[in-house]
């Protein structure tokens, strides 16, 4: 199993990836500012987008946690 964590624009949250076999597992997590909730999007180099969701408050913090293919992440 393969992780990797990057950091969110202005240090403010998380973006890690689990890459198990052909499965990918995103987790977002933003600290609740209380201002509201916060939809995740991937960008990628060539300039394609990927709506992941919407982050939802659990535990102190917006979360969101997403299950996709390789091929469909690649994509």
């Amino acid at each position: 199993m393969r992780k990797v964590c990057y950091p969110l624009a202005e240090g403010r949250g998380s973006l890690r990836l689990e890459e198990d076999g052909l499965r990918i597992t995103v987790t977002v997590r933003l600290p609740d500012d209380r201002r509201g909730l916060y939809k995740a999007w991937l960008t990628g180099g060539g300039g394609g987008e990927l709506l992941l969701g919407t982050l939802l408050p659990e535990g102190g913090v917006l979360t969101l946690r997403r299950q996709m293919s390789v091929d469909q992440l690649k994509r």
